[in-house]
């Protein structure tokens, strides 16, 4: 019977001393936190993945990373940072995703974190348009002389641009760009005078915007001589009047 009893605290000793000497491995963590579950992403050229991982008996150092988008591995066997942070550039897809961030301890436990999101591009730019252009003055079938200053005004403005991010010139067909200045105003009215010789001029006020557009308005000028005939025409009427009066009297 005493035998019996020893046997027994001998096995139960035992037992006690291997439950003591047992030890566990905790599960690591990982969590995904540039993106939510669910979330629509809008994104060009790769996906910035970042998420943290961590183990309550293993240093950050310990751990490997490793993420996976629609089953496929993408960054993997990273070591994370100080505090568990890991980032992962993925090349970027469209359409529905899959992103699993995977933690691993030295002791192949391992833990994860899953979310799904919608990726897309980024709408396409609208088309940039050109410069709206439009003369002022000269005014197309005036009369205007030789030698005297002509001011030349137009309007330029742009959906895009501000005034100071377009060029403006003007050019004579035949001759090339006037030496006049370009600046436009606050409004986008650009002025200057220039002189003609006589003759048809076709005038053309250029735009151009800061992505090379152009557009541009045209008018013809005409240049001519001022009529003297009107002054010749009254002396002679004049005189044939005195003519004609000095007729009568004698008579």
């Amino acid at each position: 019977m005493r035998w019996a009893m020893w046997t027994s605290l001998l096995m139960a000793g035992f037992g006690c001393s291997e439950t003591s000497l047992k030890t566990f491995n905790d599960t690591p963590t990982a969590l995904i936190t540039s993106h939510s579950d669910g979330a629509a992403v809008i994104e060009e050229g790769e996906l910035n993945l970042i998420g943290r991982v961590a183990d309550t008996n293993h240093a950050p150092d310990e751990l490997t990373a490793n993420w996976y988008i629609n089953g496929d591995s993408v960054c993997l066997d990273q070591t994370p940072l100080d505090d568990g942070t890991t980032v992962c550039e993925a090349p970027f897809s469209e359409g529905a995703l899959e992103i699993i961030l995977e933690a691993t301890d030295p002791e192949n436990a391992s833990g994860k974190d899953t979310i799904r999101i919608t990726a897309s591009l980024p709408d396409e730019p609208p088309e940039n348009m050109p410069p709206s252009v439009t003369v002022l003055s000269p005014v197309e079938g005036a009369a205007y002389t030789p030698d005297t200053p002509i001011e030349l005004k137009g309007l330029v403005t742009d959906a895009e641009d501000t005034y100071n991010a377009l060029d403006a010139w003007w050019e004579v067909e035949g001759t090339g760009p006037l030496d006049i200045s370009g600046t436009l105003d606050e409004d986008g009215v650009i002025s200057g005078y220039a002189s003609f010789s006589v003759g048809a001029h076709v005038l053309t006020l250029f735009a151009e915007d800061s992505e090379g557009a152009q557009s541009s308005d045209s008018v013809l000028l005409e240049v001519s001589e001022a009529d003297a005939d009107t002054d010749t025409d009254t002396d002679t009427d004049t005189d044939t009047d005195t003519d004609t009066d000095t007729d009568t009297d004698t008579d």
